[in-house]
């Protein structure tokens, strides 16, 4: 009899316990989903770039269709997407044995092989780079295709070094004008110092009657005259006493020889002659 009771209190517990974990793992949030982290395979072909992705999928006949309407519209490797030469290729991509594509790459292959050097003597090296990429899918092995790379990359070190030189120069003008304030400020420096030691000249008197003083010097400080000048005005002076008063002139004291500073003063004048008695 007491078997049964605690039979049935184990049983209750058991069914219990059961909805007990029954309803904890509903409540439990879902796992999250992996992300997908996996590297691509090694063979698999490389992403299509937005260029190729921007074509539209279109079928052999479609894509024959089109190159025909290419060429007859003289679009052989331009513009680029839109042109015979990939109408074709593409075709030639979905067709290998298709006999019309090959043999309209063979035909125009010598009619375009000019376009790259056109390009390249014009400057644009990438439409130069993409016409030569696009030729040496229809023949890889050409020589011409060879010498046109040569050339290409004589172009680009060519317009790398212009570019060099160009910022060179576009850097030294910087700063050259950076640096002209600068000189401008020496040279105002440099004019007010060189203003600063030059002093006015005062006359300290009115020049000489003979006209010695030197234009900007004072009375004193004036170079002194050489002596055939000088003796070139005592002889005139000497003249003038004969001819006005007619006796020689006087002895002239030995500091007045040749060689010695000219007289300022005016030449001396003969005395009044007194008059006579009865007149």
């Amino acid at each position: 009899m007491k078997v049964l009771p605690i039979g049935i209190i184990v049983i209750v517990a058991l069914v219990v316990l059961y909805f007990v974990m029954s309803g904890r793992s509903s409540n439990a949030p879902a796992p999250k989903a992996a992300a997908p982290t996996a590297a691509a395979p090694a063979g698999a072909p490389a992403a299509t770039t937005p260029a190729e992705a921007a074509l539209p999928e279109l079928t052999p006949q479609q894509l024959l269709k089109e190159a025909s309407t290419a060429m007859h519209e003289n679009r052989l490797v331009a513009p680029a997407g839109n042109n015979a030469y990939e109408y074709y290729e593409r075709l030639l991509e979905k067709d290998p044995n298709n006999q019309t594509a090959k043999d309209a790459l063979r035909e125009t292959f010598p009619i375009v092989i000019g376009v790259p050097e056109q390009y390249i003597n014009a400057g644009n090296v990438d439409e130069a780079t993409r016409v030569i990429n696009l030729l040496a899918k229809a023949d890889p092995n050409n020589y011409t295709l060879t010498i046109l790379r040569g050339k290409l990359d004589a172009k680009k070190k060519q317009n790398e070094r212009e570019l060099a030189q160009q910022t060179a120069a576009a850097a030294a003008a910087a700063a050259k004008t950076a640096q002209a304030p600068a000189n401008n400020a020496a040279a105002a420096a440099a004019a007010a110092a060189a203003a600063s030691r030059r002093r006015p000249v005062r006359r300290t008197g009115p020049p000489s009657a003979a006209g010695d003083a030197d234009d900007g010097q004072p009375l004193g400080q004036q170079p002194r005259r050489d002596g055939a000048a000088q003796r070139s005005r005592r002889a005139d002076d000497d003249r003038y006493l004969v001819a006005a008063h007619g006796r020689p002139p006087r002895p002239r004291r030995p500091d007045l020889q040749a060689g010695s500073p000219a007289l300022t003063g005016p030449a001396p004048s003969a005395p009044a002659r007194r008059p006579r008695p009865g007149r």
